[in-house]
């Protein structure tokens, strides 16, 4: 079979696609690709003439034919000799022949006698199959007349005897003809209740369904917030034995609270029993205090005497030494004029005895005797000077004994150690008041740092007291913030939930699914048409406002998706700013106000459809 292939895409069932020997446009198939379909309509295959290689056609006279196509595929044909001739004829007329060759044969190319006799097999099925639908159809339209003459005779008869009874004057045909015109409308009348009827059913229905969504959508509503009720519920009484938990262990610090207070308390209690017996204590070392300062004085003049007798004993001792001094010094100088005495007059007797002299110098004795004293001194030898004197107690040389001196020396060293011994014993007392005097320092330092230590717990016993009352107050601060703020909360959800409750039944009586796709069509043209107005020429009359119980003009057929998108549609086209941008030139001075506060109502309506809807 030869099919042109965009008709055999196109048609792939019926027409060109099926039988297609003889393309009706040559002009337009000219250019196009043809294809061989091998096979009936249950299995097929499909060679492109334009694909095919080579043709071998030396058996074609016995009915066979053999074609091989670019990818090497050969196909064998067996049919009758003519119909192989003729595609042979027609393969080798399409691959080399021109374009006039190839329109005249395919112009003259026609059906074989089998399709032929297919296509007349088809055509009278056809045929028959559409007298059976023809007479079928004039059955139950003869069926129907009858039905409706039956009907049209029994009202005609109804009519008759009525119109008969109410006048017997009127003749028959005149009486059958008015009841015939009568019967007619009051079947037109009859067809227009019945009509309206359905369309009010069909309403009713409408509105059922919509009702019985609506009912489903609260019930899921209703089910949504017993959810959340018990889930609210599960968390207050979560929160009930959370706060009990907190109450107990409040309690608990409390309590421990308590004892850390009574502790610090009986520690105040033993920090002031601490504190006055510290005070006594400073009152006693004040008395010793007292008593040191005045043992200090005492000693002090003590000190004062005992340095004062220790430098009279230095002095007297010095007076002894240098008494002892000069007595050896003049008993040295007695024994040295003696011993000069003895020399002197050994030499004068010497000299006597050799050469008398008559100078002074050089006198004899009588003339020694004669110039006496002075003489004696000119002739004694040159001696040192003497050491000036110091005074002396006691010039009595010739009165004084070895023994006194010794009994006078023992009696200095007794004053002396005495002097010495009451020396040591102030300084072991000075020693004594200086460590005194350092182990009250540090004795008042350690009273000062228990008094501070004493101050500084009290004031943290007081601090964590504060503290404490503090950290109370602050978790039953807490607590009730808390509990204010889950009433708050509860009282929040409470408001929210029947608000939404509100918009929902709003919603339900303003998203009644009334309207049809032409309505709402209309609706957007008419919309649309108020682009054209003039300035200061739209009315209030001119705008197609919505109805009030189907805002956003929704249909039985809307799902849950074309549902929201008219709800943004409506928001889009009637939101004040919006509507003013469009039509704010358009409209009307004197209604403006008018206009606007309806268009915001109306756009308030629709964004409360659209949180229900979401």
């Amino acid at each position: 079979m030869l099919s042109d292939a965009e008709l055999d895409k196109e048609n792939a069932s019926v027409g060109h696609g099926a039988n297609n020997h003889k393309v009706p446009d040559m002009n337009a198939s000219a250019k196009r690709k043809f294809v061989l379909r091998f096979g009936d309509s249950k299995w097929s295959n499909d060679m492109h003439v334009a694909q095919i290689k080579a043709i071998y056609g030396k058996s074609v006279k016995e009915g066979m034919l053999t074609l091989e196509d670019k990818a090497s595929v050969k196909v064998f044909i067996k049919s009758t000799p003519a119909e192989c001739q003729r595609l042979m004829k027609t393969l080798t007329t399409l691959k080399g022949a021109p374009k006039d060759a190839q329109h005249a044969h395919l112009a003259a190319l026609g059906s074989c006698a089998k399709c032929a006799s297919k296509n007349a097999a088809a055509a009278a099925k056809a045929e028959e199959r559409q007298k059976k639908i023809v007479a079928q159809q004039l059955a139950s339209a003869e069926a129907e007349l009858a039905r409706k003459r039956k009907r049209e005779q029994t009202a005609s008869e109804r009519d008759s005897d009525k119109a008969r009874r109410l006048s017997e004057q009127l003749q028959r045909v005149e009486e059958m003809r008015a009841a015939k015109e009568a019967a007619k409308e009051d079947i037109e009348a009859a067809k227009r209740r019945i009509e309206e009827k359905r369309s009010a059913a069909r309403a009713e229905k409408d509105k059922l369904k919509s009702d019985a969504e609506a009912l489903a959508e609260t019930r899921r509503a209703y089910a949504a917030e017993r959810e959340a009720l018990e889930t609210e519920k599960k968390n207050l009484e979560t929160m009930r034995l959370q706060i009990e938990k907190e109450t107990i262990s409040v309690q608990k610090a409390r309590e421990m609270l308590n004892a850390q207070l009574e502790a610090h308390e009986s520690t105040l209690k033993s920090l002031e029993i601490a504190k006055t017996a510290v005070e006594k204590e400073r009152a006693v070392i004040a008395k010793e205090r007292e008593r040191v300062e005045l043992e200090t004085a005492r000693y002090e003049e003590e000190r004062k005497a005992s340095e004062a007798k220790k430098a009279a004993w230095e002095e007297a001792k010095r007076f002894r030494e240098d008494e002892s001094a000069f007595k050896a010094a003049a008993a040295e100088r007695r024994r040295f004029e003696a011993a000069a005495k003895k020399d002197e007059t050994a030499r004068r007797r010497a000299h006597d005895d050799a050469s008398p002299s008559t100078s002074p110098t050089g006198a004899s004795p009588d003339a020694a005797r004669f110039y006496g004293s002075a003489a004696r001194a000119a002739s004694k030898p040159a001696s040192k000077p003497e050491k000036p004197r110091q005074p002396v107690i006691d010039d009595d040389d010739d009165d004084e004994s070895p023994e006194k001196a010794k009994q006078a020396d023992a009696q200095a060293e007794e004053e002396a150690e005495r002097a010495a011994r009451e020396f040591a014993a102030a300084e072991a007392r000075a020693r004594e008041l200086a460590r005194k005097r350092q182990e009250e320092v540090a004795r008042q330092a350690r009273e000062r740092q228990a008094a501070e230590r004493a101050e500084a717990a009290a004031e943290k016993a007081r601090q964590r007291k504060a503290n404490s009352k503090k950290a109370q107050k602050e978790l039953l601060d807490e607590m009730r913030r808390k509990q204010e703020e889950e009433a708050a909360q509860r009282e929040h959800h409470a408001r929210k939930a029947q608000t939404e409750q509100k918009i929902r039944e709003k919603a339900r009586s303003t998203c009644v699914a009334t309207a049809t796709d032409e309505i709402y069509e209309a609706h957007v043209a008419a919309f649309e048409k108020m682009k054209t107005f003039s300035p200061g020429t739209l009315g209030e009359r001119d705008i197609p406002w919505p109805h009030p119980n189907n805002l956003v003009f929704l249909t039985p057929r809307d799902d849950q998706n074309a549902k929201k998108k008219k709800v943004m549609r409506a928001i889009q086209r009637w939101h004040p700013d919006k509507f003013t941008q469009n039509f704010g030139g358009a409209i009307r001075e004197d209604e403006r106000e008018r206009i606007m506060t309806r268009v915001r109502g109306v756009s308030a309506s629709v964004i409360e459809l659209r949180q229900v809807w979401n």
